[in-house]
Protein backbone atom coordinates (compact mmCIF):
# COMPACT_ATOMS: atom_id res chain seq x y z
CA UNK A 1 0.00 0.00 0.00
CA UNK A 2 1.32 3.70 -0.95
CA UNK A 3 2.25 5.91 1.89
CA UNK A 4 -0.85 8.12 2.59
CA UNK A 5 -2.94 6.01 0.92
CA UNK A 6 -6.54 4.68 2.99
CA UNK A 7 -7.19 0.86 3.86
CA UNK A 8 -10.65 1.16 2.53
CA UNK A 9 -12.12 -2.15 4.40
CA UNK A 10 -10.33 -1.02 7.81
CA UNK A 11 -11.49 2.28 7.40
CA UNK A 12 -14.88 0.88 7.05
CA UNK A 13 -14.75 -1.18 10.25
CA UNK A 14 -13.90 2.01 11.95
CA UNK A 15 -16.40 3.96 11.15
CA UNK A 16 -19.07 1.38 11.48
CA UNK A 17 -17.62 1.09 14.86
CA UNK A 18 -18.06 4.48 15.62
CA UNK A 19 -21.78 4.98 14.58
CA UNK A 20 -22.51 2.22 16.55
CA UNK A 21 -20.32 3.55 19.60
CA UNK A 22 -22.63 6.84 19.02
CA UNK A 23 -26.22 4.82 18.83
CA UNK A 24 -24.96 2.70 22.02
CA UNK A 25 -23.96 6.24 23.57
CA UNK A 26 -27.55 8.15 22.39
CA UNK A 27 -29.60 4.64 23.61
CA UNK A 28 -28.22 4.42 27.19
CA UNK A 29 -28.07 8.20 28.09
CA UNK A 30 -30.91 9.85 26.77
CA UNK A 31 -33.08 9.12 29.53
CA UNK A 32 -30.61 10.69 31.84
CA UNK A 33 -29.61 13.21 29.84
CA UNK A 34 -32.99 14.34 29.20
CA UNK A 35 -33.92 14.49 33.41
CA UNK A 36 -30.13 16.01 34.35
CA UNK A 37 -29.37 18.51 32.01
CA UNK A 38 -32.89 18.42 30.01
CA UNK A 39 -31.87 17.58 26.87
CA UNK A 40 -31.95 14.15 25.83
CA UNK A 41 -29.08 14.80 23.30
CA UNK A 42 -26.68 15.99 25.88
CA UNK A 43 -24.29 13.38 25.84
CA UNK A 44 -24.61 12.27 22.43
CA UNK A 45 -23.62 15.96 21.15
CA UNK A 46 -20.43 15.38 23.27
CA UNK A 47 -19.66 12.20 21.93
CA UNK A 48 -20.03 13.39 18.29
CA UNK A 49 -18.27 16.28 18.80
CA UNK A 50 -15.12 13.89 20.14
CA UNK A 51 -15.83 11.54 17.00
CA UNK A 52 -15.21 14.19 14.48
CA UNK A 53 -12.11 15.78 16.39
CA UNK A 54 -11.16 11.90 16.37
CA UNK A 55 -11.74 11.65 12.37
CA UNK A 56 -9.89 14.72 11.79
CA UNK A 57 -6.90 13.74 13.87
CA UNK A 58 -6.90 10.18 12.15
CA UNK A 59 -6.37 11.90 8.77
CA UNK A 60 -3.75 13.76 9.71
CA UNK A 61 -2.30 10.88 11.34
CA UNK A 62 -2.64 8.82 8.15
CA UNK A 63 0.12 11.00 6.67
CA UNK A 64 2.56 10.05 8.73
CA UNK A 65 4.82 7.53 8.89
CA UNK A 66 3.58 5.09 11.79
CA UNK A 67 7.29 3.42 11.52
CA UNK A 68 8.58 7.01 13.64
CA UNK A 69 5.99 6.33 16.14
CA UNK A 70 8.10 3.39 17.80
CA UNK A 71 10.91 5.53 18.60
CA UNK A 72 8.08 7.41 20.74
CA UNK A 73 7.01 4.08 21.93
CA UNK A 74 8.91 3.28 25.17
CA UNK A 75 8.69 7.80 26.75
CA UNK A 76 4.67 7.22 25.81
CA UNK A 77 4.11 4.23 28.11
CA UNK A 78 6.24 6.08 31.08
CA UNK A 79 4.38 8.94 30.35
CA UNK A 80 0.72 6.74 30.14
CA UNK A 81 2.03 5.05 33.70
CA UNK A 82 2.79 8.85 34.94
CA UNK A 83 -0.68 9.64 34.06
CA UNK A 84 -2.02 6.87 36.30
CA UNK A 85 -0.36 7.46 38.83
CA UNK A 86 -1.16 11.54 38.54
CA UNK A 87 -4.81 10.41 38.16
CA UNK A 88 -4.94 8.69 41.29
CA UNK A 89 -3.60 12.28 43.33
CA UNK A 90 -4.98 15.11 41.65
CA UNK A 91 -7.84 13.01 39.68
CA UNK A 92 -11.93 14.28 39.70
CA UNK A 93 -13.72 11.51 41.75
CA UNK A 94 -17.27 10.58 39.69
CA UNK A 95 -19.47 7.89 41.37
CA UNK A 96 -16.93 6.39 43.14
CA UNK A 97 -14.43 6.01 40.72
CA UNK A 98 -11.24 8.53 40.52
CA UNK A 99 -10.73 8.31 36.60
CA UNK A 100 -10.44 11.74 35.01
CA UNK A 101 -8.34 14.65 35.42
CA UNK A 102 -10.01 17.28 34.72
CA UNK A 103 -8.54 20.50 32.38
CA UNK A 104 -10.42 23.57 32.38
CA UNK A 105 -14.12 22.69 31.17
CA UNK A 106 -13.20 19.39 29.42
CA UNK A 107 -11.85 16.28 31.86
CA UNK A 108 -9.27 13.61 30.71
CA UNK A 109 -9.03 9.89 31.46
CA UNK A 110 -5.44 8.59 31.39
CA UNK A 111 -6.70 4.92 30.67
CA UNK A 112 -7.09 6.07 27.03
CA UNK A 113 -3.50 7.06 26.56
CA UNK A 114 -2.61 3.83 28.47
CA UNK A 115 -4.71 2.11 25.49
CA UNK A 116 -2.42 3.76 23.05
CA UNK A 117 0.78 3.21 24.90
CA UNK A 118 0.43 -0.38 25.75
CA UNK A 119 -0.47 -1.32 21.81
CA UNK A 120 2.74 1.00 20.75
CA UNK A 121 5.18 -0.10 22.98
CA UNK A 122 4.31 -3.63 22.54
CA UNK A 123 4.09 -3.36 18.87
CA UNK A 124 7.45 -1.65 18.33
CA UNK A 125 9.06 -3.55 20.74
CA UNK A 126 7.93 -7.23 19.74
CA UNK A 127 8.95 -6.49 15.81
CA UNK A 128 12.42 -5.46 17.19
CA UNK A 129 12.57 -8.62 18.90
CA UNK A 130 10.67 -11.78 17.21
CA UNK A 131 12.33 -14.33 19.28
CA UNK A 132 12.12 -12.85 22.72
CA UNK A 133 8.62 -14.81 23.37
CA UNK A 134 10.59 -17.66 22.75
CA UNK A 135 11.87 -17.54 26.93
CA UNK A 136 8.89 -17.33 29.51
CA UNK A 137 11.01 -15.67 32.14
CA UNK A 138 13.58 -13.35 30.51
CA UNK A 139 10.47 -12.60 27.58
CA UNK A 140 7.23 -13.53 28.18
CA UNK A 141 7.09 -12.81 31.56
CA UNK A 142 8.58 -9.30 31.20
CA UNK A 143 5.73 -8.12 29.04
CA UNK A 144 3.74 -9.28 31.89
CA UNK A 145 4.61 -7.45 34.57
CA UNK A 146 4.10 -4.36 32.06
CA UNK A 147 0.84 -5.09 31.81
CA UNK A 148 0.46 -5.81 35.25
CA UNK A 149 1.97 -2.53 36.50
CA UNK A 150 -0.88 -0.79 34.11
CA UNK A 151 -3.57 -2.70 35.43
CA UNK A 152 -2.52 -2.66 39.04
CA UNK A 153 -2.94 1.19 38.86
CA UNK A 154 -5.99 1.30 36.97
CA UNK A 155 -7.82 -1.15 39.64
CA UNK A 156 -6.58 1.71 41.95
CA UNK A 157 -8.58 3.65 40.67
CA UNK A 158 -10.87 1.68 40.38
CA UNK A 159 -11.34 1.14 36.24
CA UNK A 160 -12.43 -2.66 35.65
CA UNK A 161 -13.52 -2.54 32.33
CA UNK A 162 -10.54 -0.27 31.21
CA UNK A 163 -8.22 -3.04 32.86
CA UNK A 164 -9.83 -6.04 31.07
CA UNK A 165 -9.25 -3.97 27.89
CA UNK A 166 -5.89 -3.33 28.03
CA UNK A 167 -5.00 -6.53 29.47
CA UNK A 168 -6.69 -8.32 26.28
CA UNK A 169 -4.90 -6.00 24.25
CA UNK A 170 -1.33 -6.49 25.33
CA UNK A 171 -2.04 -10.64 25.11
CA UNK A 172 -3.98 -10.14 21.57
CA UNK A 173 -0.28 -8.88 21.16
CA UNK A 174 1.55 -11.16 22.49
CA UNK A 175 -0.25 -13.90 20.51
CA UNK A 176 0.35 -12.27 17.73
CA UNK A 177 3.74 -12.28 17.80
CA UNK A 178 4.25 -15.71 18.45
CA UNK A 179 4.04 -16.29 22.21
CA UNK A 180 3.73 -19.66 23.41
CA UNK A 181 -0.51 -21.33 23.44
CA UNK A 182 0.48 -22.66 26.56
CA UNK A 183 1.76 -19.71 28.29
CA UNK A 184 -1.00 -18.11 27.26
CA UNK A 185 -3.45 -20.69 28.61
CA UNK A 186 -1.49 -20.55 31.63
CA UNK A 187 -2.08 -16.54 32.04
CA UNK A 188 -5.42 -17.34 30.95
CA UNK A 189 -6.73 -19.12 33.45
CA UNK A 190 -5.47 -17.42 35.93
CA UNK A 191 -6.85 -14.26 34.62
CA UNK A 192 -10.35 -15.90 34.65
CA UNK A 193 -9.78 -16.82 37.84
CA UNK A 194 -8.68 -13.65 39.32
CA UNK A 195 -11.65 -11.49 37.05
CA UNK A 196 -14.11 -13.87 38.46
CA UNK A 197 -12.73 -12.89 41.89
CA UNK A 198 -12.87 -9.05 41.17
CA UNK A 199 -16.34 -9.16 40.12
CA UNK A 200 -17.35 -11.38 43.16
CA UNK A 201 -15.90 -8.75 45.38
CA UNK A 202 -18.04 -5.52 43.96
CA UNK A 203 -21.42 -6.02 44.14
CA UNK A 204 -21.74 -2.95 41.41
CA UNK A 205 -19.94 -5.55 39.25
CA UNK A 206 -22.70 -8.35 39.94
CA UNK A 207 -24.98 -6.00 39.22
CA UNK A 208 -23.84 -5.25 35.81
CA UNK A 209 -23.16 -9.15 34.77
CA UNK A 210 -26.71 -10.23 35.78
CA UNK A 211 -27.98 -7.00 33.49
CA UNK A 212 -25.82 -7.74 30.59
CA UNK A 213 -27.38 -11.51 31.38
CA UNK A 214 -30.90 -10.36 31.17
CA UNK A 215 -31.33 -6.90 30.24
CA UNK A 216 -34.89 -6.95 30.46
CA UNK A 217 -34.97 -7.55 34.08
CA UNK A 218 -34.56 -3.82 34.49
CA UNK A 219 -35.93 -1.99 31.76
Amino acid sequence: MKKGQIDFYYFVIAMSLLALGLIMVFSSSSESARIEWGDAYYFAKRQILFAVCGIIAMYVLSKFDYHRFGKLSFPLLIVAALLLVAVLLIGQKVKGGQRWIPIGSFSFQPSEAAKVAIILFFSHSLSKNTKVLEKFWTGFVLYLLVLGVFAGLLMKQPHFSGTVVIVLVGLILLFTAGAKTWHLLIIGLIGIAGGAGLIVSAPYRIKRVISFLDPFQDK
